[in-house]
Formats: C-alpha cells, sequence, structure tokens
C-alpha cells in the first residue's frame, strides 16, 4: 500500500508540474476536425485552449477552455483580433487549422512573434506553392512526382478543351478550383452520364459535360484544375515536419468521405508513397503539420492530388495507432522532447462519427 502511495504522489505531482501552455486557434472552433484536436492536445496536462471562430455558437466554444468570435482571415481587422488575443491570454503557440487563415498569419509572423507567440507555420513561399493546386502539380511533376492528366483552365471554352480531350481517352474527369478546400467547388464529369435520383446523394453525383458547361458558364469566382478522375484507392498522409525535416510520416486510407472529410480508414505501410511526400514536402519547403492527398490510377499508380499546409482534421485519428500527432506538433515547438522513435501501430483502423453537444 506504501508504494501505491508513493507512485501515486510523484504521478500526481508529474502531473502538476507540467508548465501551462496557452494556445491559439485563431479560426476553426466551429470546423468538423476542432473536438478531435482538443481532445489529442487535452492529453498533455496544462495546456489551455483559446479558440476562435466567425460563428458565435460554434460547438467548439463548448470545448475550448476560452472562446471568441473572430473576423473572417480576409478581413482587415482579423489580424489585429489575433494581436489583441494574444496578449490578453498571453499566448504561448498559435496552431492554425483552417486554410484561408494560412498566408495571413505567416506573412506577420515578426509581428507575432514581437508579441511573444510562437506561431507553427510554413514560411509564405511555401504556402503559396501548397495552397495553389495548379502550382503544387507544377512542382511535383518538375521533380518526378505522379500527377493526373489535367490542366488548370481560366474560362468555360479552357474548360470544355480540358475535359472533352480526358473524356476523348475514355477516361472520366473531375475539376477543382485551385484554391478550394473539401468538396467545395468539385464536380465530376462522365461520358452519357443518367443520374439516378431515386438512390444517389445530391451534392456528390457526376454530371455530363454539357449539363456542367451550363451550370458552369454563369460565372467563375477563380481558375479550375481540370483532370482525369482517378477510379482507385485515396490515402491521406499526416506528417510532421521540423526545420525542414520530416520528423513524423502516417499513411491512412480514406475508404470513407463524407463531405470530402474522412470518417473512415486504416493506417498502412507504403513505401512509395512515404518516398514521394518527404521528398515533396521538404523540397517545397514545409514546417510544421502538414497533410498530403494521394488517389490512384486504373492501373493502382498513386499520384498526387493535393497539399494541406495545416494540420488535416483527420489527424485525430493517429490516437488509435500509438501516436498523436497534435501534441508531438505542440511538443516539437515549444522543445520539449518527443519520442519520434516510437512506431506507427500499423493496421490500425479508426471510424469517426457525430456527437451531440451543448452550445
Amino acid at each position: 500500500m506504501e508504494k501505491t502511495i508513493e507512485y501515486i504522489e510523484e504521478n500526481v505531482f508529474l502531473f502538476m508540474a507540467l508548465p501551462e501552455i496557452r494556445i491559439l486557434i485563431p479560426s476553426g472552433a466551429g470546423a468538423p476536425g476542432f473536438a478531435g484536436i482538443v481532445e489529442c492536445l487535452k492529453e498533455r496536462a496544462g495546456i489551455k485552449i483559446i479558440a476562435g471562430d466567425i460563428n458565435p455558437k460554434a460547438y467548439g466554444s463548448s470545448l475550448a477552455d476560452k472562446f471568441f468570435v473572430n473576423y473572417p482571415s480576409d478581413n482587415a481587422q482579423y489580424l489585429d483580433a489575433v494581436s489583441k488575443k494574444i496578449k490578453e491570454e498571453s499566448i504561448d503557440l498559435i496552431l492554425p487549422i483552417t486554410t484561408k487563415e494560412l498566408l495571413p498569419l505567416s506573412l506577420n509572423k515578426e509581428r507575432i512573434s514581437q508579441l511573444g507567440a510562437k506561431l507553427i507555420i510554413s514560411d509564405p513561399r511555401a504556402i503559396e506553392v501548397a495552397n495553389d493546386k495548379g502550382a503544387t502539380w507544377n512542382y511535383a511533376e518538375s521533380i518526378g512526382i505522379n500527377i493526373p492528366q489535367g490542366a488548370v483552365v481560366k474560362n468555360i471554352e479552357e474548360w470544355e478543351n480540358a475535359v472533352t480531350e480526358i473524356l476523348n481517352t475514355g477516361k472520366n474527369a473531375c475539376f477543382k478550383p485551385i484554391f478550394g478546400n473539401g468538396m467545395r467547388g468539385f464536380g465530376i464529369v462522365e461520358n452519357n452520364r443518367i443520374v439516378d435520383f431515386w438512390t444517389e446523394k445530391s451534392g456528390i453525383l457526376p454530371l455530363n459535360k454539357q449539363e456542367w458547361f451550363e451550370r458552369l458558364k454563369l460565372g467563375w469566382a477563380q481558375p479550375l484544375l481540370v483532370s482525369e478522375f482517378l477510379p482507385g484507392k485515396e490515402y491521406s498522409v499526416d506528417l510532421i515536419i521540423h526545420q525542414t525535416k520530416v520528423k513524423r510520416i502516417a499513411v491512412r486510407t480514406r475508404d470513407k468521405m463524407i463531405g470530402g472529410i474522412s470518417v473512415q480508414g486504416i493506417f498502412i505501410e507504403h513505401q512509395e508513397i512515404e518516398e514521394m511526400t518527404v521528398k515533396l514536402v521538404e523540397g517545397i519547403g514545409l514546417e510544421g503539420p502538414v497533410g498530403v492527398q494521394w488517389r490512384e490510377d486504373e492501373n493502382r499508380i498513386p499520384k498526387l492530388l493535393e497539399i494541406n499546409p495545416r494540420i488535416q482534421g483527420t489527424t485525430s485519428a493517429s490516437r488509435v495507432a500509438g501516436i498523436n500527432i497534435p501534441l508531438e506538433t505542440v511538443k516539437i515547438s515549444i522543445g520539449e522532447e518527443v519520442d519520434f522513435s516510437r512506431k506507427i501501430q500499423l493496421g490500425s483502423s479508426f471510424s469517426r462519427f457525430w456527437k451531440d453537444i451543448s452550445v
């Protein structure tokens, strides 16, 4: 009994002795992946999370230690609001989790540093390449990485030519905004498509070329990346990059998705994807938590889809494989020891589900 008491007291002491880390997540408290990221970070004692969102009723307001309503990242007042929160809450670390805020934050890294907070983010040049799908594919192709057949198009005429060229090969086509994320603006083009509205879910229905033409000719917000539609298995790679070198890499299958969000998969070993991913992200010069997505063609050759130069929402699933990528990211950023020799438990499967919460 005495040994048990000593053991408990020792671990309580260690639990309490960890220094407090105050983390600011400026936007995304309403994002689907926010809850999992919070759970991962809270595995370390002493972490306090201050989170923002443009929606005052974001579900994450009930999960963060403190919540505030922030401006959209393209609003001139966004950075002032972030700076104010850094000073008010004595923020140690900033962990952005949404795509649009990455460049504004990175461009103001020195301003943020002068306020005493460390920003986990890549340099502006690397973000510009990674966020632009056309630039990403151009760079990947230049270093010998497999990309789908495709082209960046700026108007409906270019779109029609690019789609026709792909359809004439017997393949289906797809398109996506070069600065889009998730399933926003994504479309699949099939030859002679006949839609069964009784059995197929809306929002992911492929249409034929003429049907898409009638919709897209009405107006364009930005260029689109048109490519062959890859029919094979899809993969997502979660990484931690520190001082331009990959420290952690985890490959998982994307077996089921809802609105572009992975909700089911398995952690696997895939040497080819791992090697291409490391070559890609280190070549671009990315830093911090990063996600890269791949999909196989009809011959099972993996080809690059896109890079997310931020922590991905489903990265929290790494816990089922015996590691904790969000927490490892924070620890290495503040100089705490991280055991990167700890291996991922391959074959670990995960499934995500909805949960109700009072806001």
